[in-house]
């Protein structure tokens, strides 16, 4: 993870077919734009928060960009298992919801976040083992990994 002037970056590799890759679940960021580097995802998409997810298309194959509409909510999940993706959001978005989560800053860093426009790489990297259901989006198990959301730490 990346912290730029205005952006935070997201590289997510992605080893495992039905990896989440991205889902805008809580507080949705403002206008993200993501790229795929490698492989091949399905995409969803919804309305608002409450609304259920809508598988928008499958088989967006890298090298692919897609932006996300102010009124619409993006999900994404790996069909292959060599997925790079990456994923830009308006910095100030880094340290709410989802991206809170993940993004595994340190409380100096989260300090630099907020009030300082220095570019700098977020020190401790992590392992998110999410998966999705190719069809539906719902959470899911991966073949030998229970469904219980796994945080490892690097």
């Amino acid at each position: 993870m990346i912290a730029t002037k205005d952006h935070f970056l997201f590289i997510v590799k992605s080893t495992e077919v039905k990896d989440e890759l991205y889902a805008a679940e809580e507080f949705p960021a403002g206008n993200p734009i993501g790229f795929f580097a490698e492989g091949s995802a399905t995409t969803f998409k919804k309305g608002s928060l409450d609304d259920p997810w809508e598988k928008y298309a499958a088989g967006h194959a890298a090298p692919i960009l897609h932006t996300r509409s102010i009124n619409s909510l993006f999900g994404a999940a790996a069909e292959t298992d060599d997925v790079i993706y990456v994923s830009i959001i308006p910095r100030e978005d880094a340290l709410h919801g989802a991206p809170k989560k993940i993004n595994n800053a340190s409380a100096d860093e989260e300090i630099m976040i907020q009030n300082s426009d220095e570019t700098f790489q977020v020190g401790a990297q992590c392992n998110v083992e999410i998966y999705r259901d190719l069809d539906t989006f719902d959470l899911t198990e991966a073949d030998d990994v229970p469904l219980d959301i796994v945080l490892n730490f690097e």
